[in-house]
């Protein structure tokens, strides 16, 4: 079943407590009573939403679309993975912890739990989730059982390998800007790298009034190598020839 996202259905679909907790964590709304009403019911709730102010509703309205994201099962295992990572020497922490979360009634309730209590876990799940959400990925074969590189100075060299491959190649950036951040899952090494893409320019609203902002985005690229099975999964959109 499709979840559609919307400030309301966040809303509704998150408990009480944990609604209370996230506003209270950011200094916000501080003076609605979530005791006067119920666990669905959001009307309330929205309305005073809407009286704060309208940036730092943007800005908290993009991590609760990331919440609500994770509020699924792919989103729970890519929290548990995370977990398991983050606290392998701590076996029984460990357990407490999947414990707690296996306890929780939603996803849902997983993924906000996460989010306020273990902020250390967030990041990398998240981005674990999004992986999992990618389609069209080529698969590079027989590449040996070395350990991936992973120190600072190895990450450096491909950050500037990956910007000079793509602005010569696609003409995409200065050749100069790129970030490569690194997570470990499982047994696997994850590679998220973000070279700078082609200018851009783009509507925005700001007080009221429709302007057009330039910008440089970047564009992702992410890595999946196993040392076990000696393979490489890479995830671009784009051009066949460019992941050849």
């Amino acid at each position: 079943m499709s979840r559609n996202y919307t400030i309301k259905s966040f809303f509704r679909s998150t408990q009480n407590d944990l609604l209370k907790k996230y506003f209270e964590m950011h200094q916000l709304l501080n003076d609605f009573d979530f005791t006067e009403i119920s666990e669905t019911k959001c009307e309330p709730l929205f309305r005073k939403w809407l009286e704060v102010e309208e940036n730092n509703r943007h800005k908290h309205e993009a991590i609760f679309r990331q919440i609500f994201d994770m509020g699924c099962k792919k989103g729970t295992t890519a929290i548990i993975d995370e977990i398991t990572w983050q606290y392998g020497s701590t076996p029984q922490e460990k357990k407490q912890i999947i414990s707690t979360l296996s306890s929780l009634k939603s996803h849902q309730a997983r993924a906000m739990t996460v989010y306020l209590y273990y902020p250390e876990c967030w990041k990398a799940a998240n981005l674990f989730y999004h992986a999992d959400t990618l389609s069209y990925w080529k698969k590079r074969k027989n590449l040996g059982s070395n350990f991936a590189k992973i120190d600072d100075k190895s990450i450096r060299e491909f950050e500037s390998m990956l910007a000079n491959y793509f602005h010569e190649h696609e003409g995409k950036g200065n050749g100069k800007n790129c970030l490569v951040e690194v997570f470990k899952r499982n047994d696997l090494d994850y590679f998220f790298a973000y070279p700078e893409d082609h200018s851009k320019e783009q509507p925005e609203w700001k007080n009221n009034s429709l302007y057009r902002q330039p910008f440089n985005p970047a564009f992702e690229v992410v890595f999946v190598y196993s040392r076990k099975l000696g393979t490489l999964n890479i995830n671009h959109k784009c051009s066949k020839k460019v992941l050849a």
